[in-house]
């Protein structure tokens, strides 16, 4: 396995951005040099790699149908099986420019001397005013590690990804900080947010009853830090699925979607959780960071029937 993280170029989008910024909204300043976060480089592609909740795969793993299909003349017949496999790896930080990924370090590092566009945050929930506005900072990159597993009877994608980056909410700053993009993006949002996702959690439009995936923007309203880590996180990789307009640093093969999978990494290693369960205290227990800063393996559901179709991503599914 290789050691190092391919820096793809920065998408076309990226250039649609800055100049839509430079022309509609003034930098808000360079950010202030600040002495090093403690959970900065904390991790390597090769750690990661060993945290991995195997056992996610497994506990899930399931038959979930049978099929005949026909090749010319052959007739082949086979079982469909389901289980969630890591696809990617986001975090959420309250700091502009830092990570928890190692390799990641230099290539962010440059983001720090920049002035950031629009309105930004370096605070957790603001408790004194009893407001539940949050602010993070998303890092996405595409993670398709080789587990050996067997390649006969468990539902994985045949491209490997160790690591690439997707998206840094830094790059995509203009977007990211203004509610812009996705109304021109997704039509139906406006009709989205006449019902809260506590009220209708939908699977198109909501993490079950985490909250919304769009606007897919770095600020969202929740009671809880840890559910709100997540939520920011996983937009990120939205996002670098489905970029539109956006700037993006690559491709994030594997859109997150309600009913698949996350992993806690850090601040504390935690088990796999189905995305939007309404069982938020196990995930939520010991997990507060002070320095708001979160690190995740994202696991998508896949089906395959060996010899009639490869592994697909699941739609949406009801969060467990």
């Amino acid at each position: 396995m290789s050691a190092s993280i391919d820096i793809f170029p920065v998408r076309r989008g990226a250039l649609v951005v800055l100049g839509i910024a430079l022309l509609h909204l003034p930098p808000a300043g360079a950010q202030e040099k600040l002495p090093p976060a403690p959970y900065e480089r904390s991790e390597t592609q090769l750690s990661l790699y060993g945290q991995i909740d195997v056992s996610c795969i497994l506990a899930h793993w399931q038959i979930v149908g049978a099929m005949v299909c026909s090749h010319g003349l052959d007739v082949h017949f086979c079982l469909i099986y389901q289980n969630p496999y890591p696809v990617g790896v986001v975090e959420s930080v309250r700091r502009a420019g830092t990570t928890h990924v190692r390799e990641a370090g230099a290539y962010l590092a440059g983001f720090s001397r920049l002035p950031l566009f629009g309105r930004t945050s370096s605070a957790t929930t603001a408790q004194a005013t009893g407001s539940a506005m949050q602010f993070s900072e998303t890092h996405a990159w595409a993670y398709v590690p080789e587990l050996g597993l067997s390649d006969t009877t468990i539902a994985k994608p045949q491209t490997q990804h160790f690591m690439s980056p997707a998206y840094f909410s830094e790059l995509d700053g203009f977007f990211w900080r203004t509610p812009w993009a996705d109304p021109l993006e997704a039509p139906r949002l406006p009709l989205s947010k006449t019902v809260s996702c506590s009220q209708v959690p939908r699977p198109e439009d909501c993490a079950g009853t985490w909250g919304p995936w769009y606007p897919r923007t770095g600020f969202l309203t929740h009671p809880s830090e840890v559910l709100a880590s997540q939520l920011l996180g996983l937009r990120g990789g939205r996002i670098a699925a489905d970029p539109g307009i956006r700037a993006c640093a690559g491709k994030y093969p594997y859109e997150p979607r309600t009913g698949h999978f996350i992993q806690m990494i850090r601040p504390l290693w935690k088990p796999c959780a189905s995305i939007g369960t309404p069982w938020v205290r196990p995930l939520e227990a010991g997990a507060g960071q002070p320095e708001g800063a979160y690190l995740y393996v994202h696991f998508g559901v896949f089906i395959e029937c060996q010899g009639c179709f490869p592994a697909l991503l699941q739609v949406p599914l009801p969060p467990l």
